[in-house]
């Protein structure tokens, strides 16, 4: 089990959007927020999704939903689903939410330019 240290450390580069693993490994992962973590596999990762298996016993809870998947000490993903019947659940990828925040700060740049030409 993650001691506390390690848990406030994760939340912490997870708030503050802290570089993430470029390459996921198909291997262990733990979700993490402020009431508990929880043991997860990636058992595939495409560009956009990562796709969990946890433990039946052991499964996110309704509020569990947008907290960060972490592997290697970095995030990796947010969870987004699960599938309760199947023990599955899915996160979007970092990469994804890295490449949409990068694509809306080229849009504020064009208009901040666009403006400045006025």
């Amino acid at each position: 089990m993650l001691d506390r240290a390690t848990v406030d450390r994760h939340l912490e580069d997870y708030r503050a959007g802290r570089p993430v693993l470029d390459i996921r490994e198909l291997e262990q992962a733990v979700l993490v927020n402020d009431i508990h973590t929880i043991r997860c596999r990636v058992v595939n990762a495409g560009a956009s999704l990562l796709f969990l298996g946890f433990q039946c016993y052991n499964m996110p809870e309704p509020g569990d939903s947008s907290s960060p998947i972490t592997q290697a000490g970095k995030v990796i993903g947010l969870m987004s689903s699960v599938t309760l019947d199947t023990c599955m659940g899915i996160a979007i990828s970092s990469d994804i939410i890295r490449s949409l925040k990068d694509k809306d700060n080229e849009i504020k740049d064009k208009r901040n330019k666009a403006l400045l030409k006025k």
